[in-house]
């Protein structure tokens, strides 16, 4: 899929009655020329290899969900070689492209990664302590650790006490063991990182 690089003639007709200036009205409802300029360069760089939408539509559930994970680190790969050249160690690139308008249009299946930018990494930055986010903060930026989290069960909702999952303690292998047992027991995964 490409950006049209032509403009519908009644839309640029319209554009010409204009009594201000377009153009630094569309550079003031960006936040400045400078990320409107980005912008402009991550519609290029990233849209310009996207599938036909239309083709999603007739995907099973599992190719779909395939295909949006496969273009979501499409697009992390491109953001962060943008990053890098923007502004070497910096994460506004990152958040700004992955969890906006812009990351809903790069994968219409929902992003993958909308939980873990605008929760996670979020929640790590003003909740970790100083040593927590040094080792944790910066991989979740980098998207070398996802974070998500599990909002419900199917079978239960809101009676708590109707909770199914356990998680038991393994002290030989130090972490927790997870057993939902039933079909009910299924979790209701936000954000898109569901199956």
């Amino acid at each position: 899929m490409t950006i049209p690089k032509t403009v519908n003639p009644d839309l640029a007709n319209e554009r010409k009655k204009a009594t201000f200036d377009v153009e630094e009205f569309t550079a003031f409802i960006h936040d400045g020329e400078s990320f409107l300029q980005l912008k402009r360069l991550a519609e290029e760089e990233l849209f310009s290899d996207l599938p036909d939408p239309v083709e999603l539509d007739y995907l099973s559930y599992e190719d779909y969900y395939n295909r949006t994970v496969e273009q979501c680190v499409n697009a992390i790969t491109k953001v962060r070689a943008m990053q890098e050249r923007v502004n070497p160690g910096g994460l506004e690139v990152y958040h700004t492209l992955m969890t906006g308008p812009m990351g809903t249009t790069l994968m219409p299946g929902g992003t993958p990664m909308g939980v873990h930018f605008l929760m996670f990494t979020r929640a790590l930055k003003n909740q970790a302590t100083p040593e927590q986010y040094e080792k944790f903060g910066r991989r979740a930026d980098n998207c070398e650790i996802l974070g998500t989290y599990v909002q419900t069960e199917l079978g239960h909702g809101t009676y708590l006490r109707g909770l199914e999952t356990r998680a038991d303690y393994d002290r030989q292998t130090d972490e927790f063991v997870l057993n939902t047992p039933k079909l009910t027991s299924y979790k209701w995964w936000p954000g898109g990182c569901e199956y």
